[in-house]
């Protein structure tokens, strides 16, 4: 039986490819086009969402060639844009700006295991859902990371986000995403640009700073070592239970159904224990 399909809306986006919501027998995912040049390095990313699970990350349903043209369907993620929640509302709180800060470095820490940068992390990719988790969304300009290569072939990011090294001095790495994580944990917690403005708590404070040098030496090394300095400014009212569970996987995120999911099979496997012993 041949399914239909109906095209709900045209999505706004920086470029003018196609990208479009699509409803298939009950089924809501976006579609978009996307070049010949990024077709490889997509389907790559595919293939490894296919082999782990990829936290705080869009999920990618299939990556494939059409015509001449080459398109992704992609997870719909009900919500709405970083972007468009300090358009309509202002800065974020301070407990919000770390939990969705901390989401954003697990899935940022997920691309860089598989030698893979975002290059775009903007607060119009940054999408939070319904359940009050953030996504990075539209790995457009996503790139592996090269041996030998000394700079960036193609000058490709936003504007104020982009690292140095996009602009072609040095070949960008895992630290070009942590320096637009730093300028977005700023965006969300000021409304503005770390040179307009810093965030008012130290810690955070010191946070963007570092993220933001503009020596990649300088920076973190890694999104974990973010995350630990995240988990550290945590209001002090902040449960010690609540905290300790935050660290165990299935916990994490604080969605509803990966706990209930998690407790399962907690349960699970202490029973396949007991009987074992």
């Amino acid at each position: 039986m041949e399914t239909k399909e109906t095209i709900l809306a045209k999505l706004n986006t920086s470029t003018d490819r196609l990208t479009e919501l699509v409803e298939q027998d009950g089924f809501y995912f976006v579609r978009k086009e996307i070049t010949r040049e990024q077709y490889p390095v997509i389907k790559q990313f595919y293939e490894y969402q296919q082999q782990s699970p990829s936290p705080a990350i869009v999920t990618i349903y299939s990556v494939y060639e059409k015509e001449g043209h080459f398109y992704i369907n992609e997870e719909w993620i009900r919500g709405e844009s970083v972007e468009e929640h300090l358009y309509l509302q202002g800065p974020f709180s301070k407990d919000e700006v770390i939990r969705y800060a901390m989401d954003l470095c697990q899935g940022l820490q997920w691309f860089h295991k598989h030698n893979m940068i975002h290059r775009d992390v903007t607060p119009a990719n940054v999408i939070i859902s319904e359940e009050k988790k953030a996504y990075l969304v539209d790995p457009g300009i996503l790139r592996e990371v090269k041996k030998n290569q000394t700079n960036d072939t193609q000058i490709l990011g936003t504007p104020g986000y982009a690292a140095p090294e996009q602009f072609g001095f040095t070949q960008s790495d895992a630290r070009t995403d942590i320096y637009a994580l730093g300028v977005l944990i700023n965006q969300m917690a000021t409304g503005k640009m770390p040179k307009e403005a810093l965030p008012k708590d130290r810690r955070l404070r010191k946070i963007v700073t570092k993220c933001t040098q503009i020596s990649a030496e300088k920076r973190y090394l890694n999104c974990h070592q973010i995350y630990k300095q995240l988990d550290a400014v945590l209001p002090e009212d902040t449960p010690a239970d609540i905290r300790f569970l935050r660290k165990i996987p299935g916990f994490r995120s604080a969605t509803l159904w990966k706990m209930i999911l998690a407790v399962c099979l907690y349960l699970f496997a202490l029973l396949a224990f007991l009987a074992l012993s």
